[in-house]
């Protein structure tokens, strides 16, 4: 199956920038427990603020993937099939 990665960009739910840069720490926590500064306005929300004000675009591309997951599934499985001399209409 091909590569079906996307990547979401996420925005600043005050003033819709989606560029971001972490706060000072070690870099080693989880996404969810940084902190993020937009480069705009200067907000600074953690992590899981920021996916949870970005959830609309999220579940909407992962709607999005299913179809093209499901395509490129089914199509993978009939050229499977067929190399292995299955009728596949």
């Amino acid at each position: 199956m091909n590569d079906l990665s996307v990547q979401v960009p996420l925005s600043c739910p005050t003033c819709g920038c989606t560029e971001f840069s972490e706060t000072s720490g070690d870099g080693r926590s989880s996404a969810d427990e940084r902190n993020f500064i937009c480069a705009h306005c200067g907000t600074v929300i953690s992590g899981d603020r920021l996916i949870e004000a970005n959830s609309e675009s999220i579940e909407a591309t992962i709607q999005d993937m299913g179809d093209d997951i499901i395509s490129a599934f089914s199509k993978d499985l009939k050229k499977a099939l067929k190399s292995c001399g299955w009728e596949v209409k």
